[in-house]
């Protein structure tokens, strides 16, 4: 199948811009943190992925989470205290 293209690159292919993860996602079953290995539990409202163990969160971007060692983001205390309550909340 021949795909038109601009300069060797592919026109009309789908994207992925504006999509995002859901809760229900099976992908979040098995991704882990990429230090620690443990789970990651996905804050919608940041578009992010958290470990609370070592306060990381790591991007979601255009659907696809980032989860390099050096994406992880230091979290500061008070919005480490603000994911957990937003987890626990969302758990219940």
């Amino acid at each position: 199948m021949n795909l038109p293209t601009t300069e060797g690159v592919p026109m009309n292919l789908p994207t992925t811009e504006g999509v995002s993860m859901n809760p229900d996602d099976p992908l979040l079953a098995i991704l882990v943190c990429p230090l620690d290995k443990g789970p990651l539990a996905l804050l919608t409202d940041e578009e992010a992925l958290y470990n609370p163990r070592l306060r990381l969160s790591y991007p979601i971007l255009d659907g696809i989470p980032q989860l390099l060692p050096s994406s992880g983001r230091k979290v500061d205390a008070d919005a480490h205290e603000r994911y957990l309550a937003h987890l626990k909340a969302s758990a219940a």
